[in-house]
C-alpha cells in the first residue's frame, strides 16, 4: 500500500482543467512513455505515442493516429484500432491501451533538460558484474522522453569529493544549454544536495532534484562502523585499498556529520524543487540481502526503517513532496525483488510528483 504524505499523485496533482493539446507522460503498471497531442483543426488532432514495457508482461507499442480531444477525452484510431482515454481531474486522461491501464498527464516539454542519474554507495561497479542497478529507472527516465544517463561518478569517495564532481557535471550541461533534473539514490542523493549547498551558483541551473531515501540524518550502519575500531579499519582496507575511495565515504554518513554538515552548508530547499521517496520494509522472512539490517536497526533503535537508513533519517526538511512507500528496502528502488514497489514505479510516482512542483 502506498502512502503519500503531503500531497497527492497521479490525476490530483495537476490543477483541474480540461485536457487539451501538448505533451503528455503516460505511466502504467508496466509501462512508460510519451504522447504528443497535435491539434490538427476542424476540431481534430494528431497522435503520436510511443510507450516502452517493463517486467514480464511489459508491452512495448507506437500509436500514430488522428482523432477528437476535448470535454469527453481523448478518442484516435490508431492500427485500425479505436482508442478511447476518458477524462479526469486536472487535464489528466485514463483508459486501456495495449492491454494494459494507463494515465496520460500532461507535462512540460523535455527539449534543453537533462536527467543525471547520481547512484549509491559502492554501486558505481554493480553494473560491471550483471547487477542491473538503477538501469530500470533510466529506462524509464528515457522513455518518458529525457535524455538521461547515469554519473560516472566513484560512489567509494566522500561527499566533499563527489559534490564538486556533480557540480561540474551540471555546469557541463549548462554550458550547452541545458538545465539539469537530478535523480538520485541514497549517498547520491547526499552527494547531490552537498553540490548545490556548497556552490549557490548551480541554484539557477538545476531544474529539479529526485533524491530517493537520501541519507539526509546519517545512517546506522556507518555509526556502527565508526563505533568500533576492528569494523573501521576492515571498511578502511576495503574503501581504500580495493576500491581506491576514501573511508570518509562512510564515515561521512554518520550521524554527527551528517548533522553538522547540513548545519553549516544549508541546502536551499526553496529554490530548489524537491522530492523525497521514503520507504520502510519489515518482512517476517524475505530474500533481501538487508533482512538482518534491518532487524538489527529496530532492536536497537526502535525505529522503522529500509535496512539502511530510519525513515524519519531520510526526510529533507522542506522538500515539494515527500513520498512514503511501504515494504520497499534501500536496494529495491534499483533493483527489483520482493517489493510490489518496482524501480518503474518509484521513478514514476516521484517524476511526476516533481513535474507538478516545477
Amino acid at each position: 500500500m502506498h502512502r503519500l504524505r503531503s500531497f497527492v499523485l497521479a490525476a490530483a496533482l495537476v490543477v483541474a482543467s480540461a485536457a487539451s493539446a501538448g505533451e503528455y507522460l503516460i505511466t502504467g503498471n508496466e509501462i512508460a512513455g510519451r504522447a504528443t497531442v497535435t491539434d490538427a483543426g476542424g476540431g481534430k488532432v494528431h497522435v503520436q505515442a510511443q510507450v516502452k514495457g517493463f517486467g514480464k508482461d511489459g508491452r512495448s507499442g507506437t500509436w500514430n493516429g488522428d482523432g477528437t480531444l476535448g470535454a469527453s477525452g481523448l478518442t484516435f484510431r490508431a492500427q485500425g484500432t479505436n482508442r478511447v482515454l476518458t477524462p479526469g481531474a486536472k487535464g489528466v486522461l485514463s483508459g486501456k491501451l495495449g492491454g494494459g491501464t494507463q494515465t496520460w498527464t500532461p507535462a512540460p516539454s523535455t527539449k534543453g533538460v537533462v536527467i543525471l542519474v547520481v547512484p549509491g554507495l559502492s554501486t558505481n561497479g554493480w553494473n560491471k558484474v550483471g547487477i542491473p542497478y538503477l538501469d530500470e529507472n533510466l529506462a524509464a527516465l528515457q522513455a518518458f522522453g529525457y535524455s538521461a544517463r547515469r554519473l560516472a561518478i566513484k560512489t567509494e569517495d566522500g561527499v566533499a569529493k563527489n559534490a564538486e564532481f556533480i557540480d561540474g557535471q551540471i555546469k557541463s550541461e549548462a554550458a550547452k544549454g541545458n538545465k539539469v533534473i537530478l535523480f538520485a539514490h541514497s549517498k547520491g542523493a547526499v552527494d547531490s544536495t552537498a553540490a548545490i549547498a556548497l556552490d549557490p551558483a548551480l541554484v539557477p541551473l538545476v531544474h529539479g532534484l529526485i533524491a530517493i531515501q537520501p541519507v539526509w540524518g546519517g545512517s546506522p550502519m556507518a555509526e556502527m562502523v565508526k563505533s568500533s575500531k576492528l569494523l573501521d579499519a576492515a571498511v578502511k582496507l576495503v574503501i581504500e585499498q580495493v576500491f581506491k575511495g576514501q573511508n570518509d565515504a562512510v564515515l561521512d554518513l554518520d550521524f554527527q556529520r551528517r548533522h553538522d554538515f547540513v548545519a553549516k552548508n544549508v541546502y536551499p530547499v526553496a529554490k530548489v524543487p524537491t522530492v523525497v521517496v521514503r520507504s520502510t520494509f519489515n518482512r517476517s522472512v524475505s530474500k533481501s540481502p538487508l533482512w538482518a539490517n534491518q532487524k538489527y536497526i529496530t532492536a536497537k533503535y526502535k525505529k522503522a526503517n529500509d535496512g539502511m537508513v530510519m525513515i524519519a533519517d531520510q526526510q529533507i526538511p522542506g522538500a515539494a513532496a515527500t513520498i512514503d512507500l511501504e515494504n520497499m528496502d534501500h536496494f529495491e528502488p534499483g533493483l527489483r525483488n520482493e517489493s510490489k514497489n518496482t524501480p518503474l514505479i518509484v521513478t514514476s510516482q516521484a517524476l511526476l510528483a516533481l513535474i507538478s512542483k516545477m
